[in-house]
């Protein structure tokens, strides 16, 4: 079992307010592949829909993909004038380097610094033989006290907890299947995937620039956003005295001790829970670990 962290999706925007034109051909390290219709795609960021153009280039080291989005709409005025997004692969990281190449490229037509809009921190719980590592996963997690658990698109291996309106919300799949239901890609082993989605403005800027994210720890997350528990024996006997199976989510558990013996859900997780032996320092190790840049002051001359 190993854990991996990286950063999976970065948003930036600026808040310089007249209508930004660049030239596609001389964007750095990046070749245009064509245009991005957000309506026929789908597209976990609805800020796309805000403008007439929305613009796909490639990474030419890796692959990556950036999309470019300008000239709003006539009824999205308020939206920023410039909104790009650097999505990474289950294969490749995005580069302090190239975002930050990128960025100074735009600077000289915006007249102002990018801002950090959303951030994606994807953690990868990664076994080398089946295990049935989702279910486990699954099982053991409890999202952090601003969520609640709901899947909002039909997919069965996706679990969505929170809005993807609020300002942050986790989703967690089984990255296996998620690679060969849209690459048609198979890997040995289990994947999953619990991916952290930050919108930053709605964050108090905790972070605002690249250089900010570049050093940022992580350790915070957990047990903020999520953690990894099981049940005590106490709580298994109890659950057992009632017929029920303690093999269940963790909110699920919750929600029963809450019904059936009047335990409520701050005493619950108190109470009722311990550290998980497979997930709980791992996760939170990485988590501690884990910098974007670590060569970031070579990149500050």
């Amino acid at each position: 079992m190993r854990i991996k962290v990286k950063l999976d999706k970065l948003a930036l925007f600026t808040s310089h307010r007249s209508e930004v034109l660049y030239p596609y051909q001389d964007v750095p390290n990046f070749k245009f592949r064509g245009y991005f219709n957000p309506a026929k795609n789908k597209e976990d960021d609805p800020t796309l829909t805000k403008y007439e153009k929305v613009v796909m280039f490639e990474n030419m080291r890796n692959g990556n993909s950036l999309l470019i989005c300008n000239q709003r709409k006539r009824k999205c005025h308020n939206a920023s004038p410039l909104y790009l997004i650097f999505y990474t692969s289950y294969f490749h990281t995005i580069s302090y380097q190239d975002v930050q190449i990128v960025e100074k490229f735009f600077e000289q037509y915006c007249s102002a610094r990018l801002r950090l809009s959303q951030i994606h921190i994807a953690l990868d719980i990664i076994s080398a033989t089946e295990i049935d590592l989702y279910a486990k996963v699954i099982r053991a997690i409890k999202p952090g006290k601003k969520h609640k658990t709901g899947s909002e698109k039909e997919y069965k291996t996706s679990l969505y907890f929170g809005s993807s309106k609020s300002s942050n919300y986790l989703h967690v799949y089984d990255k296996i299947q998620q690679m060969w239901n849209v690459y048609g890609l198979r890997d040995e082993g289990d994947v999953v995937r619990v991916e952290l989605r930050l919108r930053i403005p709605q964050l108090n800027n905790f972070i605002q620039y690249t250089e900010d994210l570049a050093v940022c720890d992580w350790s915070f997350v957990y047990p903020k956003y999520y953690s990894f528990h099981q049940p005590t024996n106490t709580l298994k006997r109890r659950l057992r005295s009632i017929g029920l199976d303690w093999s269940r989510p963790i909110w699920e558990l919750r929600d029963i001790m809450e019904e059936e013996f009047d335990v409520w859900p701050s005493n619950f997780y108190r109470d009722y829970l311990m550290d998980h032996p497979l997930f709980s320092d791992p996760v939170r190790t990485a988590l501690s670990d884990y910098r974007w840049c670590r060569n970031y002051k070579q990149y500050q001359s």
